[in-house]
């Protein structure tokens, strides 16, 4: 099995400790078209997410959103530019 995590796994960005936890790709396989099927699971000690925008880890007792995908920064900078292009935001 591979191990995945990002290049910022180290420390969560707002309490600045380690953070623990990845994935592992349990299976893949080649289909059809050349599309490649990954399964990636969660080790049981994931307790942090990194952001989909700036790629920083943060624990999930730290984030306000930690559902979202986003750090608290770029959670706010979304809702900000949505709500500039008058789009519904669930909070």
């Amino acid at each position: 099995m591979r191990y995945l995590t990002s290049p910022y796994a180290y420390a969560c960005l707002v309490c600045d400790k380690k953070v623990c936890g990845g994935f592992e790709i349990s299976k893949y396989e080649k289909r059809a078209g050349g599309v490649l099927m990954i399964t990636a699971l969660a080790t049981k000690d994931l307790d942090h997410m990194v952001c989909a925008v700036c790629y920083r880890s943060v624990h999930f007792r730290c984030s306000k959103h930690p559902d979202s995908g986003f750090c608290d920064g770029c959670y706010d900078k979304a809702c900000a530019a949505a709500l500039k292009l008058n789009v519904e935001v669930e909070k």
